[in-house]
């Protein structure tokens, strides 16, 4: 390709981004905070509905409900997404032509960026941990490879610190064998101060579904706290009297708590931490990505009984345990009416072989293949094994 056609496609590719860039009208409450995002690029499927959920182990006095964010978009479903709209809307804005981020192999927040960045016409780079000595091709990673992005595997020891040190190396190495800005540097997670509003724009549209009248409690898992840290901050904000929840899957109180406090100070607000999240750590059972057969079954048996489907490393264990504080600590909760913010993960249902051997035993809830090949429809009969 000549340099003319080289300049000519780079240009093509800036006006294809800038396409879905469009000035953010931010909430009113938001407007208190400092150094608020001009832009997002719209790629969400906004609005995600509020259901009843009826998990039948949920106590009679407690009501139980959820926001669909696992409704956000196909190859871009989950609470992801909210913040990569920020996050690619800044990196656009400035002419970046290139993005890098991080996070474990199985993370939804690699496969969003890989996807959005994708359909903007932007090169991802994705750094990532875990996951064996060859990159995996299922799951979220079979998505990022599926979406044009390049992937570098880290030595599993890699650390957060690592990771961003290594982001930024890579960065200058683009910059010099191509030239220009170098690539948009996106924490783990999509955890940096743009990417905050993506839930501080998503409490708007919950405002807006009746959020503050209907409810006495928000609940939201927890990885990196991002999406904790902008409902946090957006209750704090509106004045409201709910109680919001974080659920971790991995991070000790501590880490909670700083990562809030360290948006609250970015945003020039007066409150504490301390005072506008209540955080949960009692279920991060064995660790990252790693679950016990009480928490498999109760992700089986909500997908049975609900038909939402939630995830083993994330939204699995959150949402089970709301149940379990519901049942044995009843007061940690502010009242009866919970709003779970389901914030999506199911490509990782697809990767995880532990699922398959409770569907196919005898007794099953999963387990309803009936092979009919003559005689009467074999209803509420017995089912054959799976061959």
């Amino acid at each position: 390709m000549s340099e003319q056609a080289s300049k000519r496609a780079r240009t093509d590719t800036m006006d294809i981004a800038k396409s879905f860039l469009a000035e953010w009208k931010a909430p009113e409450f938001a407007k208190k905070m400092q150094n608020v995002p001009k832009y997002r690029v719209e790629l969400a499927n906004m609005g995600t509905p509020i259901h009843r959920w009826a998990i039948d182990s949920v106590p009679e006095d407690f009501e139980l409900y959820v926001k669909r964010d696992d409704m956000t978009g196909s190859t871009l479903t989950g609470n992801k997404i909210r913040n990569i709209e920020f996050l690619l809307g800044d990196a656009v804005s400035q002419g970046y032509k290139g993005v890098v981020t991080c996070g474990a192999f199985t993370s939804n927040h690699c496969r969003t960026t890989a996807v959005a960045s994708a359909q903007l016409g932007l090169d991802a780079h994705i750094l990532i941990r875990g996951g064996g000595e060859k990159v995996p091709l299922n799951g979220n990673l079979k998505l990022s490879r599926f979406s044009g992005a390049n992937l570098y595997r880290l030595p599993d020891e890699t650390t957060d610190p690592g990771f961003y040190d290594k982001m930024q190396e890579l960065s200058k190495k683009v910059a010099s064998v191509h030239g220009g800005k170098g690539l948009y540097v996106i924490p783990i997670g999509g955890s940096s101060y743009p990417g905050l509003f993506g839930y501080i724009n998503c409490f708007g549209e919950m405002m807006e579904q009746g959020l503050l009248d209907r409810f006495t409690d928000v609940v939201v898992t927890c990885g990196t706290a991002v999406t904790t840290g902008a409902l946090a901050i957006a209750n704090y904000l509106t004045g409201s009297k709910l109680r919001v929840h974080s659920f971790s899957i991995k991070r000790p109180i501590e880490f909670i708590y700083g990562y809030v406090q360290e948006s609250i100070d970015l945003a020039g607000l007066p409150c504490k931490a301390e005072d506008i999240v209540s955080p949960c750590v009692d279920y991060i059972g064995k660790g990252y990505g790693k679950n016990t057969e009480e928490e498999l079954e109760f992700i089986r048996n909500t997908a049975n009984t609900t038909g939402i489907v939630l995830d083993p490393v994330y939204t699995g264990k959150a949402a089970r345990g709301v149940v379990e504080e519901m049942k044995n600590n009843p007061g940690r909760f502010k009242g009866k009416k919970i709003l779970f913010v389901h914030t999506g993960g199911v490509f990782s249902i697809y990767t995880d072989d532990r699922f398959d051997a409770g569907m196919t035993v005898d007794g099953s809830s999963a387990n309803k293949v009936h092979y009919w090949s003559e005689g009467e429809p074999p209803v509420n009969g017995p089912t054959t094994k799976e061959q």
